[in-house]
Formats: C-alpha cells, sequence, structure tokens
C-alpha cells in the first residue's frame, strides 16, 4: 500500500489523506481498514466522496463506489446525490442514471443531480 504500509490506519488517518488531496492513498487507507475489520462511517464516505470532486477520476469514484456498496453506504441519499454528479462529472451518464435508479426516495437534490448530468451529457 504504498507510503501508508505499517501505518496505523484510522479514521482519522484517513481524514488526514484527504484533506492532502491523497485521494488514492485515502481509498487505499480505507480498503485496509475493510480488511482488518475496523468499521467504515458515514465521514470517512463523506471525505473520500468530497476529495472526488473535481478530480474527474472515475476509477477513483468506481472504488469509491464500490466501498460505500461493501460498508451499506450506497442507499444513502446524500451520497448518492454525490456520485450521481461525480459520474456525470467523468462523462458517465449511464452510471450516474443507475445510482440514481438504486435510490428509493430521491430528493430534490437527486433529481437536480440527474436532471443535471442528463442535460450536460446530452441527454436532456
Amino acid at each position: 500500500m504504498g507510503d501508508c504500509a505499517g501505518a496505523l490506519v484510522s479514521a482519522a488517518n484517513v481524514a488526514i489523506l484527504c484533506e492532502e488531496g491523497r485521494l488514492d492513498q485515502a481509498v487505499q487507507a480505507v480498503e485496509v481498514m475493510e480488511q482488518r475489520g475496523i468499521p467504515i462511517n458515514r465521514n470517512i464516505v463523506h471525505s473520500l466522496l468530497k476529495i472526488c470532486t473535481g478530480k474527474k477520476d472515475l476509477a477513483a469514484v468506481r472504488r469509491v463506489q464500490s466501498l460505500m456498496v461493501r460498508s451499506g453506504f450506497d442507499s444513502i441519499v446524500v451520497f448518492c446525490d454525490h456520485l450521481i454528479r461525480l459520474f456525470a462529472s467523468c462523462g458517465q451518464l449511464l452510471e450516474a442514471e443507475q445510482v440514481f435508479r438504486k435510490v428509493a426516495k430521491p430528493s430534490l437534490y437527486t433529481w437536480s443531480a440527474i436532471i443535471s448530468a442528463n442535460a450536460k451529457l446530452g441527454q436532456g
């Protein structure tokens, strides 16, 4: 895991990595936490989604989504809103729509995110 190997992996360390803009290392640290049975919390997911914003790194967005699914955070509306916008920023309308379809009760922000994605990517 690069320079995170051997380091104490915790939610606090993940937050620091996110604040420093080290997305890859933060995702790796969360994966190590999972392997060690350390629970992933909402703050970690929020930090990972926040750091993805603006990076347009599709692979990273997919890794964060996978972490969310494994940790049970994939049905939280506010996180789904982020994912929809992130997939759209990476030009992935189909993946944005897949996230949207899994939202049981879309909020105004969820609708706004998917409508914006469709408009941005030529389907509006």
